[in-house]
């Protein structure tokens, strides 16, 4: 008797599995990837995903920041997010959606895109716009932490005066640098 009740169980369990999957379209991977996806917040989660991928701003910004409830842990699943919400809202919507964000959020929006092809272009003109704009800044932001500030100036001058004068104090005692 115990053996109906348990494929019964699991009959429901897989139904369920199959109809959260449906209810988050093109996301089923990332919910499955989200711990919370088998747990008290399974429903939260589902419920976000479902109105992120209406095109609710709120709920798009917890799915693509991939924190707490939202995060899949060890798993790739969020690098799907900001494409999944592309092809579901469209260029016009997505673009709307990232050009007014913070730059926290439209980094996490514009990182995982393939952004780079001829296709994604002629596909997702808005989009690949502020895609290419983000990986300009990106270049900029990099190329910038690089050139030296005054404070990088001083310090480097600062540190150059004192290996010179340990190394006239290593002469005048006849003795290396390196034996100290």
């Amino acid at each position: 008797m115990k053996i109906p009740v348990a494929v019964f169980a699991l009959t429901v369990t897989s139904y369920a599995a199959v109809a959260a999957s449906s209810a988050v379209g093109l996301l089923a991977d990332y919910y499955h990837d989200c711990p919370a996806s088998r747990g008290p917040q399974a429903a939260y989660l589902r419920s976000v995903i479902i109105r992120a991928l209406s095109g609710d701003h709120a709920a798009m910004r917890s799915v693509i920041m991939n924190r707490g409830v939202f995060s899949t842990g060890d798993n790739e699943g969020y690098s799907e997010v900001p494409e999944a919400l592309l092809r579901t809202l469209g260029d016009s919507r997505y673009a709307a959606f990232v050009a007014s964000q913070p730059p926290s959020v439209r980094d996490a929006a514009l990182s995982h895109l393939p952004g780079h092809s001829r296709e994604f272009a002629r596909t997702y003109p808005r989009t690949a716009t502020l895609y290419h704009a983000w990986i300009a800044g990106q270049r900029h932001t990099s190329n910038h932490a690089l050139q030296r500030t005054a404070d990088r100036r001083e310090d480097l001058l600062s540190m150059t005066s004192t290996v010179k004068a340990e190394a006239r104090l290593a002469l005048v005692s006849g003795r290396s640098a390196c034996s100290r």
